[in-house]
């Protein structure tokens, strides 16, 4: 029996680990997408047009800012501001 909850606390430990923030979510898009922006973006501000388009604007620790679009399709595009 304390193996069985050894083992489930193990296990629920490792979810919090990997558990990610938006703010580390948004960070690593733009990375990804060729920018430099470190591990966490902050001042998010996400809006959904009618369609269902996203745009999602976040500063990164450098001070350079940037323009996340997301259709509704899952198309994702970075740009600067």
């Amino acid at each position: 029996m304390n193996r069985l909850i050894a083992i489930t606390v193990g296990l629920l430990a490792s979810v919090n680990i990997m558990a990610v923030t938006p703010a580390e979510d948004i960070a690593a898009t733009i990375n990804l997408n060729g920018y430099a922006c470190g591990n966490k973006a902050s001042n998010i501000k996400e809006t959904t047009d009618a369609n269902g388009n996203k745009t999602i604007t976040a500063s990164c620790p450098d001070g350079r800012k940037y323009t996340i679009k997301i259709t509704n399709k899952g198309r994702v595009s970075v740009k600067p501001m």
